[in-house]
């Protein structure tokens, strides 16, 4: 069959009319118009919208993407959360305890011959040791009002322990002491130390 032949095959077949809509661009490329998102290519609207988008991305000097987070809702905690969460304390002031009961029967000795005030409304922590197992009075003065609350539920207290007494709520201005039970003609010497919560 020659060539001729063929060619006039071709042009009868059914194939024609196909190659007759085929359209080139002027460095003879095959034009193909896609009217939807198919076959791995994106319309021109569809690209423009993802420019859109992306454009909103911040980012910082080194090409970090910058993220606002607005809520406790990816794991990670806000600030303001975790102050909530954990104790910030101000250390107030660290006071020696050297009481000396002269008498001859046990009796609640106070602590510091003048009480310790407090100048701001908030809640404090008592950190406490003394060197005998005796139980210890907290004794608070707010006004003319004064209040005696027992330390460790009435329990005494174990000699060279450190205890932590926390969320005590004072008023500014309001005084506090401790009061030891102390045996007759016994020493009992230790430390307060005091933190204001925040």
């Amino acid at each position: 069959m020659t060539t001729r032949e063929v060619m006039d095959g071709i042009n009868r077949s059914e194939i024609t009319p196909k190659i007759i809509q085929l359209s080139f661009d002027e460095n003879g490329n095959l034009k193909v118009a896609t009217e939807v998102d198919s076959a791995g290519l994106a319309k021109e609207a569809t690209v423009e919208a993802i420019k859109d988008q992306t454009d909103k991305l911040q980012f910082d000097s080194n090409n970090n993407l910058l993220v606002g987070v607005n809520a406790d809702d990816v794991g990670l905690a806000k600030d303001a959360t975790v102050k909530s969460s954990f104790l910030f304390l101000d250390h107030v002031g660290d006071y020696s305890i050297d009481v000396t009961n002269s008498g001859t029967a046990a009796a609640y000795i106070s602590a510091f011959s003048s009480a310790i005030t407090v100048d701001e409304t908030a809640e404090y922590s008592l950190v406490l040791a003394i060197n005998a197992a005796t139980s210890v009075k907290l004794v608070v003065t707010s006004g003319i009002n004064t209040y005696s609350y027992l330390l460790n539920h009435g329990n005494a207290l174990a000699a060279n322990a450190w205890y932590v007494f926390d969320g005590l709520p004072l008023l500014a201005n309001d005084a506090i002491n401790l009061e030891i039970d102390v045996a007759a003609g016994a020493t009992v010497t230790g430390v307060l130390r005091l933190f204001r919560r925040r």
